[in-house]
């Protein structure tokens, strides 16, 4: 409580009051502002003089989130009464932002068999002299060991813009774990010109007796002859500690000509992240893992796939990732960075399948010219009750958006179907400026349609 203020008589013998009738009407007592207050103020203004700053200095770079924000840095310094209430009247309404009415598109009804006899896990990669590679795991028998099959990280390669590919190399034949690879070509600094092709893979030992593994790798080979022949170069990340693995790697190529990495680490059977790593030497060495989502909440994000795209002139990296919000079944929702990966932020849904209880998982996105995006991904969500076997009864499906807005997209529903059921471990790949391919495995087969965007 505030000091109070009194009046006072003054003098040798204190007079007598004067009569009720002729007393002065008593003055109103008032609350002085304490020191807390003012420093509560003080906090507040400050509060929001920075955010505004950062608002101004980076336009769209805090729109919706501003809000948030400083609510949640006042609630921690306890000033956060003294913050207008985001969502009251209609002003929260008025910074909803306006979505273009681009990103929609369909799936072509030609299905491409890319590969008839075995195979799984395909992702494809486009090199500089226009050649494509395709790179997927099939099986082999083991003479040494019938129980455990030989697995085969197989790339084959196509000279006709992905209507046909022919075995070209094979970068591991082994009796181990390997699978999850990703093929891409990086600049090369040997001094010769010759291109250089990393494939990234998990890359795990089985324990002694089988049930489960005994160490953890994500490996890096190399070629120089556009994928034909392959050496290895290192170990992105590697770990000893059963049962929790690493898994699902994504490479790409950042604008300072760092090479970026994602996997996934498992932390539990509840909880697994996204690490990232970069390489500045081609691949030879990686710096430490550094989770980049999931931190703090116990979900298994997993399987992402990157794309840069513009958000109103501005470059943005989107993340599509698998996780487990609802009850463990998986759904996909994504991130944002605007600063080419090193940050991420702007968590949002991507898809949620329907009803409550199904599973959407696997996804990778790619965008068009105009910077709309695609996402492919598995799911069970038409599969009838009774045959629900996740994830052996998922067929593949698209969504489409425009390009961020503000850091959030629109994703369109329903979604488009692209295969039927028994379809897994979809993979996306630019074709052209406005077609993509959907590659996925279906049955014994690696096969792919192509999706494309309306213009109208």
């Amino acid at each position: 409580m505030g000091r109070v203020r009194t009046t006072s008589w003054h003098g040798g013998t204190p007079a007598a009051p004067p009569p009720l009738a002729q007393r002065a009407p008593p003055l109103r007592p008032y609350r002085s502002v304490s020191d807390l207050t003012v420093r509560k103020l003080v906090c507040a203004t400050y509060i929001l003089v920075v955010v505004i700053t950062i608002f101004l200095l980076n336009p769209g770079y805090l729109i919706f989130d501003m809000d948030k924000f400083a609510h949640k840095i006042a609630g921690k310094l306890g000033v956060g009464d003294l913050l207008p209430h985001a969502g009251r009247g209609g002003r929260h309404q008025a910074q909803q932002p306006v979505f273009r009415q681009s990103g929609r598109g369909g799936v072509v009804d030609r299905e491409h068999i890319l590969h008839a006899d075995g195979g799984t896990y395909p992702r494809m990669c486009r090199l500089s002299d226009g050649s494509i590679l395709l790179g997927f795991t099939r099986f082999e028998p083991n003479p040494a060991n019938p129980k455990v099959q030989l697995r085969v990280l197989a790339v084959h390669r196509s000279i006709d813009n992905g209507a046909t590919f022919h075995p070209h190399g094979v970068v591991d034949r082994c009796a181990r774990d390997c699978d999850n690879m990703f093929l891409l070509e990086v600049p090369n600094t040997d001094g010769i010109g010759r291109p250089k092709i990393l494939a990234a893979f998990r890359n795990h030992d089985f324990a002694q007796g089988g049930g489960g593994h005994s160490w953890y790798r994500i490996t890096v080979c190399q070629s120089f002859n556009g994928g034909k022949d392959w050496t290895y170069l290192s170990q992105a990340a590697e770990k000893p500690t059963a049962p929790n693995g690493l898994w699902e790697p994504f490479m790409r190529i950042g604008r300072r000509g760092e090479i970026q990495m994602t996997f996934s680490q498992e932390l539990s059977h509840l909880d697994q992240d996204t690490m990232f790593v970069t390489s500045e030497d081609q691949g030879k060495t990686w710096s430490q893992p550094r989770a980049v989502t999931g931190v703090g909440e116990q979900l298994r994000d997993g399987m992402t796939g990157m794309v840069r795209t513009m958000d109103q002139g501005r470059e943005v990296s989107v993340m599509v990732f698998e996780t487990t919000r609802h009850n463990r079944c998986f759904s996909i929702e994504c991130v944002l960075s605007y600063d080419d990966g090193y940050t991420w932020g702007w968590r949002q849904v991507v898809y949620e399948p329907s009803p409550r209880g199904r599973h959407a998982g696997s996804p990778q996105i790619e965008a068009f010219a105009d910077g709309s995006i695609a996402v492919v991904f598995m799911t069970d969500e038409d599969t009838p009750q009774g045959q629900c076997a996740w994830p052996s009864s998922a067929k593949i499906k698209a969504v489409f958006a425009g390009p961020p807005v503000n850091g959030r997209i629109q994703f369109h529903q329903p979604a488009e179907t692209v295969q039927p059921p028994n379809s897994f471990w979809p993979g996306i790949f630019k074709v052209d400026e406005n077609t993509l391919m959907g590659t996925f495995q279906h049955g014994r087969s690696i096969r792919g349609r192509h999706l494309v965007r309306h213009t109208a």
